[in-house]
């Protein structure tokens, strides 16, 4: 059977190394700094196995995580030792044997892949392991697996990271397993779009301090982000306008200057321009012909209704129009839309274009696309001695 011990870094009382040295020389083997790190040594001498599972800051490893490694000084000799295939100059051996122990390091980044971002983590476990004796499974593009609309893509990552999991239980992880493991879960391009829109500053802004000011609105940062999933190459090179309201928050697309750039609000502020300027028109010979008559007396009263009665229909029409527009585009035109990702399916615009302008109304209740890492360094170590090793 398989005993499994896990240790969450985060929770533990491990204190920093003070450089002290008293583990080699005064109490050899034992740190004089009481904390967790005394047990911490005692798994990793009863573990046959022992996962590193954690994200990458700054190129290497997190300082929690970092602080623990240093702590393990008491697991070594004072003495140097030349070993053949050492990574670096001078060695120091193990206080302990540990021959016949494995390594795995489980991780992902931000970046849109791994390679070329690990160099700081594979240069201190060829140190601690020596070069070549680990397992890697390094992901890029992590922030994606805490969300849930990507979770087709992600989950079948994981898949491909359960079958490394089996096959490495009986020996080491394919090279066609490793293949899958290496694949992109989005493409560079989308991926970075989406990662720079989740921020919601303006590149021109991020050095200031007027940036936290200028943070975009949530429902701006995810309609960005959806635009970066959708297929470029299947443009049709006709003008299209996606009107996004979201129910939730109550929010459209308009917004300051940037409401100028929007076809559909600026059509339909027209016909409502159009129609206030036929009612001061109207109200005008209206009033100068019931001047006239006996009536003349309502003349304020109507004036002052009339008013009231367009900002009523300016309310509604804003509203209404929109929705037809969209509701009669839906009709004429055929959307094949599928919100599945990478090499599959993806946002797909497949229909005859023949009119201008296409307007597209979307009723949307999810308003914020997470993108942000919150996992914490996990050590797991695992023991197959009754497996392994029958006699014990």
């Amino acid at each position: 059977y398989i005993q499994i011990r896990e240790l969450f870094i985060s929770q533990t009382d491990i204190k920093p190394c003070r450089g002290c040295f008293s583990c080699w020389n005064r109490t050899p083997g034992q740190c004089q700094i009481q904390d967790d790190m005394q047990q911490v040594i005692q798994d990793l001498l009863w573990a046959d196995i022992t996962i590193w599972s954690f994200p990458l800051y700054y190129y290497t490893v997190p300082g929690s995580l970092k602080n623990l490694i240093d702590r393990q000084l008491p697991m070594l000799l004072p003495f140097m030792e030349e070993k053949e295939g050492q990574v670096g100059n001078g060695n120091h051996p193990s206080r302990y044997d540990m021959s016949g122990k494995r390594t795995v390091l489980i991780s992902t980044c931000g970046f849109y892949t791994a390679k070329g971002n690990y160099d700081g983590v594979y240069s201190l476990f060829d140190h601690l392991c020596g070069r070549g004796n680990y397992t890697t499974i390094f992901c890029g593009q992590g922030e994606l697996f805490r969300v849930p609309e990507l979770s087709t893509r992600t989950n079948e990552y994981l898949s491909y990271v359960k079958l490394a999991g089996q096959e490495y239980a009986s020996g080491s992880i394919s090279n066609k397993t490793q293949e899958l493991l290496d694949q992109l879960l989005l493409p560079k391009e989308t991926f970075e779009a989406c990662a720079d829109a989740s921020w919601g500053i303006d590149k021109g802004d991020a050095k200031t301090g007027e940036a936290a000011a200028k943070k975009e609105s949530d429902t701006l940062i995810f309609t960005r982000q959806m635009a970066a999933l959708y297929r470029k190459e299947n443009y049709p090179g006709k003008g299209i306008v996606l009107e996004m309201h979201y129910t939730d928050v109550e929010e459209n697309s308009y917004g300051g200057a940037d409401a100028l750039q929007n076809a559909l609000f600026l059509k339909t502020n027209r016909i409502l321009t159009m129609a206030w300027g036929v009612l001061y028109l109207f109200t005008s010979v209206f009033t100068w012909l019931l001047m006239r008559t006996p009536v003349s007396g309502f003349v304020g009263l109507i004036n002052s209704a009339l008013p009231i009665f367009m900002g009523l229909f300016t309310a509604w029409f804003q509203k209404w129009y929109p929705a037809k527009v969209a509701s009669t585009a839906l009709r004429q035109f055929n959307f094949a839309i599928d919100f599945s990702f990478h090499n599959k399916k993806t946002v797909v615009f497949d229909c005859p274009f023949s009119a201008s302008n296409v307007f597209l109304y979307v009723c949307l209740i999810q308003s914020q696309l997470l993108c942000s890492l919150h996992t914490v360094p996990l050590l797991i170590l695992t023991t197959y001695r009754k497996l392994l090793h029958p006699s014990q």
